[in-house]
């Protein structure tokens, strides 16, 4: 986690386009120091060495390719964020029920975001 976090300063400060202006890099730098600040929650010693998994973190519906007559999946596309990660990042939410990057995020999108995954929850229960 804490690589995947260093990843994201890292691009944030290297990559010149990756911010519009002095508060949308404040703001940027603060999210990626709070997610920092939050890893234990999501970390368990348990399974700090592993099964490790094949996740996919930018599975999104443009991303996913459905035969039209039977509705099933038939490819996967844009692969370029997947990774062999622990068994424990399988249990994250997914950031793309906003379909919007979550760098991009205000006080007004958390709360959507906590609506939609609750909906999200709901139904991943009752499927």
């Amino acid at each position: 986690m804490e690589y995947l976090v260093q990843q994201n300063i890292t691009h944030l400060v290297k990559q010149r386009n990756s911010i519009f202006d002095r508060d949308d890099a404040r703001r940027k730098y603060t999210l990626r120091l709070q997610a920092r600040g939050a890893i234990e929650q999501f970390v368990s010693v348990e399974h700090d060495s592993g099964p490790f998994k094949l996740i996919c973190d930018d599975l999104k519906p443009g991303n996913i390719v459905v035969d039209p007559e039977t509705l099933d999946i038939v490819a996967l596309i844009d692969l370029g964020w997947t990774y062999a990660g622990r068994y424990q990042f399988l249990f994250s939410p997914p950031p793309w029920l906003m379909l919007e990057d979550p760098v991009m995020w205000n006080s007004d999108s958390v709360a959507s975001y906590k609506a939609r995954l609750t909906l999200f929850l709901k139904f991943l229960r009752e499927e």
